[in-house]
């Protein structure tokens, strides 16, 4: 399967807490793969889909708003909300 992401890498694609993201997958709000008892994918493509199905216009119809882009690296946590702090 192609782009798989774990909770760090859904997480930065679509904004949301990986808190979050296991309350949706526990409610099945969120396209998801269940590997195991504990262990969740998603896919990228599934991700930017479902994202895109929530995309609002703006009033005045000219703009849309764009998924973002996020690296693929992203599924491998280097992009993490929170990095850990170098001390001096």
């Amino acid at each position: 399967m192609d782009d798989m992401l774990d909770y760090a890498g859904a997480a930065e694609l679509t904004g949301l807490a990986r808190g979050t993201l296991r309350s949706m997958v526990a409610r099945r709000q969120i396209p998801h793969i269940r590997l195991g008892a504990r262990l969740v994918r998603f896919q990228r493509k599934d991700l930017e889909r479902w994202l895109r199905q929530r995309l609002v216009p703006s009033k005045d119809g000219r703009t849309q708003p764009q998924v973002p882009e996020v690296p693929a690296s992203a599924e491998t946590g280097a992009f993490a909300r929170h990095p850990a702090k170098v001390s001096a």
